[in-house]
């Protein structure tokens, strides 16, 4: 992306177009997943992930967009980074006040390791799909990013059912809805993370 391309999205991502923040976070994910992993202590790493970050990251900048003020993709980046941090700096302090399953955690993060490959290939339609010519971190920065957009049942939904594999009845009584519910929701967050992930990747 040009310096000329990435200052468009920021004008545009200014007055509340959610696409172009997508472009400007997708540039940012590589950088931004480094600041991240570097703050990330040992312990709270092994119950949270930078990709686990970078998702509520990404979800709470797109709730507030409209009342953010950048006018550079320096100021663009400096304010997801902000973000970031503060959510790692609250699991760390989580973390200190809570005692943990190890093992639990161990497996919570092999799990984690390819969420973003899982999350790509539940998608209903091929045609939707990033290229398989992205680079990797391209592709983890598309589907996080899309995954960010989604309402919080929708994000919900995903995760429960595709990323942790949980089974339906299970997750309806989490979410206190009914497997058919489930079901229609299941649908609804497929199609419209599918557009998003095919609406960004056209830009790549």
């Amino acid at each position: 992306m040009t310096d000329e391309q990435l200052q468009t999205y920021v004008a545009r991502a200014t007055g509340g177009d959610r696409d172009a923040f997508q472009q400007i976070i997708i540039h940012f994910h590589t950088p931004l997943e480094r600041k991240v992993a570097a703050a990330l202590d040992i312990a709270t790493a092994r119950r949270v992930s930078p990709e686990d970050i970078l998702q509520e990251t990404y979800t709470r900048a797109y709730e507030r967009i409209t009342s953010y003020e950048f006018n550079s993709p320096g100021g663009a980046y400096k304010l997801l980074e902000k973000i970031a941090l503060r959510l790692v700096k609250d699991q760390q302090l989580a973390h200190r006040r809570e005692k943990r399953d190890v093992r639990r955690e161990a497996q919570a993060a092999g799990r984690r390791q390819s969420s973003c490959e899982r999350l790509i290939d539940v998608m209903p339609d091929d045609r939707r799909r990033p290229s398989e010519g992205l680079r990797l971190k391209q592709a983890q920065a598309l589907a996080i990013s899309s995954l960010a957009r989604l309402t919080p049942d929708q994000q919900a939904v995903v995760r429960m059912r595709f990323l942790e594999e949980r089974p339906v009845k299970e997750i309806a009584a989490a979410l206190d809805k009914s497997p058919e519910a489930i079901f229609k929701l299941c649908k609804r967050a497929l199609d419209k993370l599918s557009t998003h992930l095919g609406s960004a990747s056209r830009h790549l």
